[in-house]
């Protein structure tokens, strides 16, 4: 399987330290980091690994290889606990849009960050309904 058609993408949501982060990897090796805590530096582990990958892929081709990974402005959480649900619309956001690249350059929107009541309580009821469906079958 190739990642060779422009405007795909693969989500990767990470976690390091109790913390959320989403790592798009997309064609021709570009990869793009967003992470909902401002001041937060990107961790070391992530480009150690996503280098490991790429150079362990037998012919490189599966994703391209990887030629820098970009910092990209996004929404961001305002206390500490909420960068799982961020990443989930962090997703959704881009699964939606027209064209994910735009929204991407256009820092979703210029949105600074998410409403929690329109934007992440949806989220949260809809993992919640699915986590308790899993529990009771």
């Amino acid at each position: 399987m190739t990642m060779d058609r422009v405007g795909q993408l693969y989500f990767i949501p990470w976690n390091i330290r109790e913390h959320w982060m989403l790592v798009i990897a997309m064609p021709k090796g570009k990869i793009v980091y967003l992470d909902p805590l401002k001041s937060h530096k990107r961790p070391e582990e992530i480009d150690s690994m996503i280098m490991s990958a790429y150079y362990r892929a037998s012919s490189n081709a599966l994703l391209g290889n990887p030629t820098k990974i970009f910092n990209v402005t996004c929404p961001r959480q305002p206390q500490s606990h909420e960068c799982g649900f961020y990443v989930l619309k962090y997703i959704r956001d881009l699964v939606r849009a027209s064209n994910a690249m735009t929204t991407l350059k256009e820092k979703f929107g210029g949105k600074t960050q998410y409403c929690e009541i329109a934007d992440l309580l949806p989220i949260q009821h809809e993992w919640l309904g699915k986590l308790m469906t899993y529990i009771y079958q």
